[in-house]
Parts: structure tokens; sequence; C-alpha cells
């Protein structure tokens, strides 16, 4: 499938069922959602693979593990709507878990789209590994956290400790990432006429390979914890 741009019923879909939050709406449109929905979802991460490939060779690739589910795991939230009124895309590397790894996603609804990296669930045994990361190879890191093609594309949003002790003279752009249990890049913009077209696919497509050299030092330093004991499961389980 080619990437067409989203059609303006994909988002009348999300605005209809985000008022009629129901198991019978959603049978009854069923067909709707696979056709106006999932079916230029698929294409639109089909068309992302090869950026996505160039970020990382492991990186899961297939549209039925990329895309998300319409269908919420209400397991792990304050109510219990069975639906969700967006959509996302998340490419992570093949074999690790959803939500626990450092991964490139595109989520889009009604009235945004964003665009990112980031890991999501607080490891503390992951954010150990970064903060020593950063200490022994402070200017590498440095030069990717005040990087113009990162910086000026993305936002970067963090979910910080309140008390650890800083390492003496580190620089102030690389204290939000030393102090966070968990961090993440995010482009946003309101959904307008550029998520109709194809053109959306090179944009989104050039914000992955931007992303690329945060990813590559990510994947050194803070994935070589598979040999550990086995964690509780993360508040972030099921997110993805």
């Amino acid at each position: 499938m080619e990437f067409q741009g989203f059609p303006t019923a994909m988002f009348e879909f999300f605005m209809a069922i985000s008022f009629n939050n129901n198991v019978e709406f959603f049978e009854a449109n069923r067909e709707r959602y696979e056709s106006d929905v999932k079916r230029p979802l698929y294409a639109f991460a089909e068309g992302l693979a090869p950026a996505a490939r160039a970020v990382d060779a492991d990186m899961e690739l297939r549209p039925s593990k990329a895309v998300s589910r319409l269908r919420r795991d209400t397991r792990f939230t304050r109510d219990k709507l069975p639906y969700r009124d967006h959509m996302w895309i998340g490419f992570r590397r093949q074999g690790n878990p959803k939500g626990e790894c450092f991964s490139l996603y595109f989520e889009i609804g009604c009235g945004a789209l964003r665009y990112g990296a980031g890991w999501y669930d607080d490891d503390a045994r992951r954010a150990k590994a970064l903060r020593a990361a950063i200490t022994r190879r402070q200017r590498d890191f440095q030069a990717i956290a005040e990087d113009p093609a990162l910086t000026g594309e993305f936002t970067l949003k963090t979910s910080p400790y309140k008390r650890i002790e800083l390492p003496n003279g580190l620089p102030q752009s690389l204290i939000p990432y030393y102090t966070a249990k968990g961090f993440y890049f995010e482009h946003e913009e309101k959904t307008g006429a550029q998520a109709l077209r194809p053109a959306l696919l090179d944009q989104v497509s050039k914000g992955f390979l931007a992303l690329k050299p945060v990813y590559q030092f990510m994947l050194e330093e803070t994935w070589k914890l598979g040999e550990e004991p086995e964690r509780e499961k993360s508040r972030w389980e099921g997110f993805f």
C-alpha cells in the first residue's frame, strides 16, 4: 500500500467514536474503521519503515506489530471507556517489551499529531546506566543534546527525580537528562491540511532520522540490562 495522506474520514471516525464510545457503535462501524483508519495507518507505517530501519537495522517493522489497537487496555486506566479517539505507530527493536525501551513513535488524532522518540517506564536501572554514560561520555552526549537538528524540531520532556546529586561541572544542557527517570523528544502540531497530504510521510521520516544519534546512544548505553533479574512490571506496561 502506498500512503496517499490521511483521509478526512479518519478524523470523522475519531470524532464519532469519542461521542459514541461503546461496542455497539464500533461494531456497526467496523468496516468504516478498517478502511478509513486502519488501512491508511498501515500504509503510513510501511512508508516509515525505511527511515526506522536506517535508525536501527533490527527494528520491528511489521505494521501489525507497530500500529496500535483502537481498543484500550482498561486494566490500566481509571475510566473504562473501551476505545481511543486516536492511534499511534510505535517502532521498537525486535524482542524488546513494549513501553520498556527507547522507541520511535507517531500519534494522530482529531486535534493534533505527534512524533518523536523516548522511553516511558520508570526503570531505575536504565536511569542509572544513563547517568553513568553521561558522566563517562559527556562530550559525546552534549553534542547530541545540543544538536540544532534535534532541538530545532523536538521538545525534550522528562520525568525527573527530585533528589539527584549532580557531578561537578555538568553542563546545563545535560542536567534534564541526568536527573530523568525517563525522557522523550516530541514534535507536536495541530492536525491540519498537512495530514491529508503524502508529504507528511517525508516530514516524519526526516524527523526519525534526526533522532538517530540519541537513539544510538541509548542503544549503546542503556539496553545492557537483559541478563539482570526480572524487575517488577512498569506502570507503563500495556501503554503501547
